[in-house]
């Protein structure tokens, strides 16, 4: 069971469901569709002793060029003693910018 959900900003995780009975489904959501220049997103995920999880993502994480602020991703996992955490969130396409062969 997901005990503590926090979110600041547009990054949300969707409301946990047990498809295969005991293993968590969270899902990350990000709606704005892209991570662009100033964008911070910062991902914890920490699994108790013994939980059972899988956290992903609807859709590929997009990333688009900027004309000069930098981007961070941050993500970090802890998995207690016993605990299992599948992360399998979609891939990442990163967009080039002006002049990058494609």
């Amino acid at each position: 069971m997901a005990a503590h959900r926090r979110q600041r900003g547009p990054l949300a995780v969707q409301r946990p469901f047990y498809p295969e009975g005991d293993v968590c489904h969270l899902y990350l959501l990000h709606p704005p569709g892209g991570v662009v220049g100033g964008d911070e997103l910062d991902i914890r995920v920490r699994a108790a002793p013994g939980a059972r999880a899988l956290v992903t993502s609807p859709g590929a994480a997009k990333f688009y060029r900027s004309a000069g602020a930098a981007a961070a991703v941050v993500q970090t996992l802890s998995v207690g003693a016993g605990a299992t955490v599948e992360w399998l969130p979609q891939e990442s396409i990163a967009f080039p910018g002006p002049g990058s062969a494609r």
